[in-house]
C-alpha cells in the first residue's frame, strides 16, 4: 500500500508547489487600474498574461545604434479594460507604467517582486481582442493586447540572498530615454 501512495504523494506535492510558486505578472497605470485586482498588495495593478519587450540593433549598426520596439501586454478583460482603450481615444498620456513580476514567498502566499518595468509617459497604440469558443473550461473572458509606446524605460532586477532568503533590488538598474538618446529615466 505504502508502495502505491509514494508516487501519488510526490505527484500531489509537485503540482502544489508548482502553483504555489508560479510567477505572476501585474501591471499598474496610475488611476486606469485601480481596483482592478483583488490580489492583496497588487490591489491596484492589473493581473496580466504575459509581456514582450524587445530591443533591435541592425547588421552593421555602430554600437549603441538600437531600436527599442513597442511593449506587448497581454490580459483578460478586468475594471480596468475600458478605461485602458479610453486613453487612445484621448490626446493624453499615462504618467507611468509599472509592470512587475513576482514569485511567491516562503510558501506563505505573499508575493515579492523579482523584475520591474517602467514606462515614462507611455501611449497605448495598438488594442486586440480575441476569444475562444466551445473551451472545456468555460473561456468566460476575453483576452486583450496593448501595444505601448513609451518616452524612457527602466528594468530592474531583484535577487534573492542565499543565506538570508530576502531579496534586494539591483544598485544598477537599466535605464534609457529614448526622446534623448540617454541612459537616464
Amino acid at each position: 500500500m505504502k508502495k502505491l501512495l509514494l508516487p501519488f504523494v510526490t505527484l500531489a506535492f509537485c503540482f502544489f508547489t508548482q502553483v504555489s510558486f508560479a510567477q505572476k505578472y501585474y501591471m499598474k497605470a496610475g488611476q486606469l487600474t485601480r481596483d482592478a485586482s483583488l490580489a492583496g498588495p497588487f490591489q491596484d495593478y492589473t493581473e496580466i498574461s504575459s509581456r514582450q519587450f524587445s530591443v533591435t540593433a541592425g547588421a552593421g549598426q555602430k554600437p549603441g545604434n538600437v531600436s527599442f520596439q513597442e511593449m506587448v501586454i497581454t490580459k483578460l478583460s478586468d475594471l480596468s479594460s475600458n478605461k485602458l482603450l479610453a486613453t487612445m481615444t484621448k490626446p493624453t498620456r499615462i504618467d507611468e507604467v509599472e509592470i512587475v513580476a513576482t514569485t511567491a514567498s516562503h510558501g506563505d502566499g505573499t508575493r515579492v517582486v523579482t523584475n520591474k518595468i517602467q514606462l515614462r509617459n507611455p501611449v497605448i497604440v495598438s488594442y486586440a481582442t480575441s476569444a475562444a469558443n466551445g473551451c472545456e473550461s468555460g473561456c468566460t473572458q476575453i483576452a486583450e493586447s496593448y501595444k505601448l509606446t513609451y518616452e524612457a524605460i527602466k528594468i530592474t532586477t531583484y535577487s534573492q540572498n542565499d543565506k538570508t532568503g530576502e531579496w534586494t533590488a539591483d544598485p544598477s538598474p537599466f535605464m534609457y530615454n529614448l526622446k534623448t538618446a540617454t541612459n537616464t529615466y
